[in-house]
Protein backbone atom coordinates (compact mmCIF):
# COMPACT_ATOMS: atom_id res chain seq x y z
CA UNK A 1 0.00 0.00 0.00
CA UNK A 2 1.21 3.51 -0.80
CA UNK A 3 2.49 5.41 2.21
CA UNK A 4 0.00 8.27 1.87
CA UNK A 5 -2.87 5.80 1.56
CA UNK A 6 -1.56 3.86 4.57
CA UNK A 7 -1.63 6.95 6.78
CA UNK A 8 -5.26 7.66 5.86
CA UNK A 9 -6.40 4.04 6.02
CA UNK A 10 -4.93 3.65 9.51
CA UNK A 11 -6.41 6.96 10.64
CA UNK A 12 -3.04 8.54 11.37
CA UNK A 13 -3.99 11.66 9.40
CA UNK A 14 -7.21 13.38 8.38
CA UNK A 15 -6.75 13.37 4.61
CA UNK A 16 -4.56 12.21 1.72
CA UNK A 17 -3.43 15.81 1.21
CA UNK A 18 -2.29 16.05 4.83
CA UNK A 19 -0.49 12.72 4.47
CA UNK A 20 1.44 13.94 1.43
CA UNK A 21 2.39 17.15 3.22
CA UNK A 22 3.81 15.30 6.22
CA UNK A 23 5.64 12.79 4.02
CA UNK A 24 7.27 15.45 1.82
CA UNK A 25 8.32 17.33 4.96
CA UNK A 26 10.19 14.27 6.22
CA UNK A 27 7.83 13.71 9.13
CA UNK A 28 7.11 10.02 8.51
CA UNK A 29 9.28 7.05 9.45
CA UNK A 30 8.86 3.54 8.10
CA UNK A 31 10.82 0.81 9.89
CA UNK A 32 13.00 3.48 11.47
CA UNK A 33 13.83 5.32 8.23
CA UNK A 34 12.46 8.65 7.00
CA UNK A 35 10.44 8.24 3.80
CA UNK A 36 9.70 11.35 1.76
CA UNK A 37 7.79 9.86 -1.17
CA UNK A 38 4.03 9.40 -0.92
CA UNK A 39 4.23 6.56 -3.43
CA UNK A 40 6.56 4.49 -1.20
CA UNK A 41 5.16 0.98 -0.79
CA UNK A 42 4.80 0.15 2.92
CA UNK A 43 6.06 -3.40 3.60
CA UNK A 44 3.61 -5.63 5.43
CA UNK A 45 4.14 -5.43 9.19
CA UNK A 46 6.45 -2.40 9.02
CA UNK A 47 6.15 0.14 11.84
CA UNK A 48 5.00 3.52 10.58
CA UNK A 49 5.56 6.50 12.89
CA UNK A 50 4.51 10.14 12.57
CA UNK A 51 7.24 12.47 13.86
CA UNK A 52 4.73 15.31 13.98
CA UNK A 53 1.28 14.57 15.37
CA UNK A 54 -1.58 15.49 13.05
CA UNK A 55 -3.82 16.13 16.05
CA UNK A 56 -3.92 15.09 19.68
CA UNK A 57 -6.49 12.40 19.04
CA UNK A 58 -5.26 8.88 18.37
CA UNK A 59 -7.63 8.40 15.42
CA UNK A 60 -9.99 10.25 13.08
CA UNK A 61 -12.94 8.46 14.65
CA UNK A 62 -12.51 10.60 17.76
CA UNK A 63 -13.79 13.62 15.84
CA UNK A 64 -16.97 11.72 14.98
CA UNK A 65 -17.89 10.95 18.59
CA UNK A 66 -16.79 14.42 19.68
CA UNK A 67 -19.10 15.92 17.08
CA UNK A 68 -22.06 14.01 18.49
CA UNK A 69 -21.23 14.87 22.09
CA UNK A 70 -20.97 18.54 21.14
CA UNK A 71 -24.47 18.34 19.66
CA UNK A 72 -26.32 16.40 22.36
CA UNK A 73 -26.00 16.04 26.13
CA UNK A 74 -24.88 12.48 26.83
CA UNK A 75 -24.19 11.75 30.53
CA UNK A 76 -20.61 10.52 30.16
CA UNK A 77 -19.07 12.56 32.99
CA UNK A 78 -18.55 10.22 35.93
CA UNK A 79 -19.94 7.26 33.98
CA UNK A 80 -18.48 3.88 33.12
CA UNK A 81 -18.33 3.42 29.34
CA UNK A 82 -18.27 0.30 27.17
CA UNK A 83 -16.39 0.94 23.91
CA UNK A 84 -17.29 -1.71 21.33
CA UNK A 85 -14.82 -1.80 18.45
CA UNK A 86 -12.24 0.27 20.30
CA UNK A 87 -9.45 -0.20 17.71
CA UNK A 88 -6.79 2.51 18.28
CA UNK A 89 -8.95 4.11 20.96
CA UNK A 90 -10.48 7.26 19.49
CA UNK A 91 -13.86 6.77 21.17
CA UNK A 92 -12.17 5.68 24.40
CA UNK A 93 -9.96 8.79 24.41
CA UNK A 94 -12.91 11.14 23.87
CA UNK A 95 -14.94 9.38 26.56
CA UNK A 96 -12.16 9.88 29.09
CA UNK A 97 -11.69 13.50 28.06
CA UNK A 98 -15.42 14.03 28.60
CA UNK A 99 -15.08 12.75 32.16
CA UNK A 100 -15.77 9.01 32.03
CA UNK A 101 -14.34 7.38 35.15
CA UNK A 102 -13.61 4.07 33.43
CA UNK A 103 -13.79 2.53 29.95
CA UNK A 104 -14.07 -1.12 28.97
CA UNK A 105 -12.42 -1.18 25.52
CA UNK A 106 -13.36 -4.23 23.44
CA UNK A 107 -12.04 -5.26 20.03
CA UNK A 108 -11.71 -8.47 18.03
CA UNK A 109 -8.24 -7.38 16.93
CA UNK A 110 -5.01 -7.20 18.87
CA UNK A 111 -2.22 -4.65 19.44
CA UNK A 112 -4.39 -1.84 18.07
CA UNK A 113 -4.95 0.39 21.11
CA UNK A 114 -2.64 3.40 20.90
CA UNK A 115 0.39 3.20 23.18
CA UNK A 116 -0.60 6.48 24.86
CA UNK A 117 -3.71 4.77 26.21
CA UNK A 118 -2.33 1.34 27.09
CA UNK A 119 -0.95 2.40 30.46
CA UNK A 120 -4.08 4.33 31.50
CA UNK A 121 -5.50 2.59 34.57
CA UNK A 122 -8.95 3.91 33.72
CA UNK A 123 -9.08 1.51 30.78
CA UNK A 124 -9.78 -2.22 30.90
CA UNK A 125 -8.80 -3.67 27.53
CA UNK A 126 -10.32 -6.82 26.07
CA UNK A 127 -8.48 -7.79 22.88
CA UNK A 128 -9.38 -10.72 20.63
CA UNK A 129 -12.87 -10.36 22.08
CA UNK A 130 -16.17 -10.37 20.21
CA UNK A 131 -18.51 -7.97 22.01
CA UNK A 132 -21.24 -10.59 21.67
CA UNK A 133 -19.26 -12.78 24.05
CA UNK A 134 -19.20 -10.20 26.85
CA UNK A 135 -20.72 -11.13 30.20
CA UNK A 136 -21.61 -9.00 33.23
CA UNK A 137 -18.65 -10.53 35.08
CA UNK A 138 -16.33 -9.00 32.48
CA UNK A 139 -17.76 -5.53 33.20
CA UNK A 140 -18.16 -5.49 36.99
CA UNK A 141 -18.29 -1.69 37.13
CA UNK A 142 -21.59 -1.85 35.22
CA UNK A 143 -21.24 0.52 32.25
CA UNK A 144 -24.16 2.87 31.69
CA UNK A 145 -22.95 4.23 28.34
CA UNK A 146 -21.97 2.26 25.25
CA UNK A 147 -20.08 3.77 22.31
CA UNK A 148 -19.68 1.74 19.12
CA UNK A 149 -17.52 1.88 16.00
CA UNK A 150 -17.35 -1.47 14.23
CA UNK A 151 -16.44 -2.51 10.69
CA UNK A 152 -17.19 -5.45 8.40
CA UNK A 153 -20.30 -6.37 10.39
CA UNK A 154 -23.75 -4.86 10.75
CA UNK A 155 -24.62 -3.13 14.01
CA UNK A 156 -27.89 -5.06 13.90
CA UNK A 157 -25.92 -8.24 14.57
CA UNK A 158 -24.23 -6.82 17.66
CA UNK A 159 -26.58 -4.40 19.40
CA UNK A 160 -29.29 -6.88 20.54
CA UNK A 161 -26.86 -9.35 22.10
CA UNK A 162 -24.74 -6.77 23.92
CA UNK A 163 -27.71 -4.84 25.31
CA UNK A 164 -29.39 -8.05 26.46
CA UNK A 165 -26.26 -9.25 28.25
CA UNK A 166 -24.97 -5.94 29.65
CA UNK A 167 -28.29 -4.62 30.89
CA UNK A 168 -26.77 -1.75 32.87
CA UNK A 169 -26.45 0.26 29.64
CA UNK A 170 -28.90 3.15 29.36
CA UNK A 171 -27.20 5.29 26.70
CA UNK A 172 -25.81 4.31 23.29
CA UNK A 173 -23.69 6.36 20.87
CA UNK A 174 -22.97 4.47 17.67
CA UNK A 175 -21.31 5.17 14.35
CA UNK A 176 -23.44 3.88 11.48
CA UNK A 177 -21.36 2.87 8.46
CA UNK A 178 -23.80 2.27 5.57
CA UNK A 179 -21.23 0.23 3.64
CA UNK A 180 -21.53 -2.48 6.29
CA UNK A 181 -25.30 -2.23 6.68
CA UNK A 182 -26.49 -2.50 3.06
CA UNK A 183 -26.16 -5.29 0.51
CA UNK A 184 -23.30 -5.51 -2.00
CA UNK A 185 -25.68 -4.39 -4.74
CA UNK A 186 -25.81 -0.96 -3.09
CA UNK A 187 -22.02 -0.47 -3.05
CA UNK A 188 -20.08 0.76 -6.07
CA UNK A 189 -16.73 -0.54 -7.29
CA UNK A 190 -14.88 1.80 -4.94
CA UNK A 191 -16.80 0.53 -1.91
CA UNK A 192 -18.98 3.65 -1.67
CA UNK A 193 -22.71 3.76 -0.95
CA UNK A 194 -23.58 6.52 -3.39
CA UNK A 195 -27.36 6.43 -2.96
CA UNK A 196 -28.63 8.74 -0.23
CA UNK A 197 -31.75 6.60 -0.04
CA UNK A 198 -29.69 3.50 0.73
CA UNK A 199 -27.63 5.35 3.32
CA UNK A 200 -30.74 6.61 5.07
CA UNK A 201 -32.26 3.13 4.93
CA UNK A 202 -29.17 1.80 6.72
CA UNK A 203 -29.54 4.52 9.35
CA UNK A 204 -33.25 3.77 9.77
CA UNK A 205 -32.60 0.04 10.17
CA UNK A 206 -30.07 0.60 12.95
CA UNK A 207 -32.42 2.99 14.73
CA UNK A 208 -35.25 0.45 14.42
CA UNK A 209 -32.94 -2.15 15.95
CA UNK A 210 -32.31 0.14 18.92
CA UNK A 211 -36.05 0.74 19.26
CA UNK A 212 -36.63 -3.02 19.46
CA UNK A 213 -34.26 -3.16 22.43
CA UNK A 214 -36.35 -0.55 24.27
CA UNK A 215 -34.25 2.49 23.34
CA UNK A 216 -35.46 5.81 21.97
CA UNK A 217 -33.38 7.69 19.41
CA UNK A 218 -32.62 11.12 20.79
CA UNK A 219 -30.44 12.45 17.99
CA UNK A 220 -28.83 11.47 14.71
CA UNK A 221 -26.51 13.39 12.42
CA UNK A 222 -24.05 13.00 9.60
CA UNK A 223 -20.65 12.20 11.09
CA UNK A 224 -18.18 15.08 11.33
CA UNK A 225 -15.82 13.28 8.94
CA UNK A 226 -16.39 10.83 6.11
CA UNK A 227 -14.99 7.33 6.49
CA UNK A 228 -11.40 6.75 5.40
CA UNK A 229 -12.74 5.29 2.16
CA UNK A 230 -14.93 8.33 1.49
CA UNK A 231 -18.26 6.95 2.68
CA UNK A 232 -20.76 9.26 4.36
CA UNK A 233 -21.44 7.93 7.87
CA UNK A 234 -23.82 8.82 10.69
CA UNK A 235 -23.70 9.19 14.46
CA UNK A 236 -26.72 8.10 16.52
CA UNK A 237 -27.55 8.70 20.17
CA UNK A 238 -30.24 6.57 21.82
CA UNK A 239 -31.34 6.08 25.42
CA UNK A 240 -33.71 4.06 27.54
CA UNK A 241 -36.84 6.12 28.35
Amino acid sequence: MRLDAYLVENELVRSRARAKALISAGKVQVAGEIKDKASFNVPEGAEVVLLESDHHYVSRSAFKLKGLLDAVDVPIKGAVVLDVGSSTGGFTQVSLEMGAKHVYAVDVGTDQLHESLRSDKRITLYERTDARDLTPKMCPLEPSVMVMDVSFISLEKIIPTVLAEIDSIFHVCCLVKPQFEVGQESIDKKGIVTSEGERLRALSNVEACLNKQGFEVGHDMEAALHGGDGNIEYMVYAHRP
